[in-house]
């Protein structure tokens, strides 16, 4: 691989480097939750109930994605965090679409109110459920 040319660095490594900088940073993004502290915040389910997610006992995996009751048809009961006082307390990352501010999508892994994991970047969305059923195999 050739990385310079006539002494300057060639556009397509600048591009892979490029990458690899934002996806170092995208990652670093979140890396303070880390044995973070889940703060008492009550979330409506798709019950009807309040959940405080600083209560959840054991181990609880917490998927954050975007709007999905409307889009999928799932066999237990999803949270929401409509207001953002989850995503403020935790301080995630947003984004803007149809102007509306949506929190971005990441996984946490919690244990007794602590946050042990993060997955984020989540991408491809759909590679996600599967990486953490992968951790938690490790777990047991």
């Amino acid at each position: 691989m050739q990385v310079t040319v006539g002494g300057v660095l060639s556009i397509p490594w600048l591009i892979h480097l490029s990458r690899a900088i934002c996806l170092f940073l995208r990652m670093m993004v979140h890396s303070h939750l880390t044995g973070f502290k889940i703060p008492s915040v009550s979330l409506s389910s798709t019950s009807g109930d309040q959940v405080d997610v600083s209560k959840l006992s054991g181990l609880a995996v917490i998927f954050c994605y975007p709007p999905v009751k409307s889009r999928v048809h799932l066999p237990y009961e999803l949270l929401s965090d409509a207001d953002l006082k989850f995503t403020k307390a935790l301080k995630l990352s947003t984004f803007e679409w149809q102007g509306k501010k949506l929190i971005k999508r990441l996984a946490l892994a919690v244990e007794d109110g602590q946050i042990t994991k993060v997955w984020y970047p989540v991408f491809p969305p759909n590679a996600n459920a599967k990486e953490v059923v992968a951790w938690l195999a490790t777990k047991n």
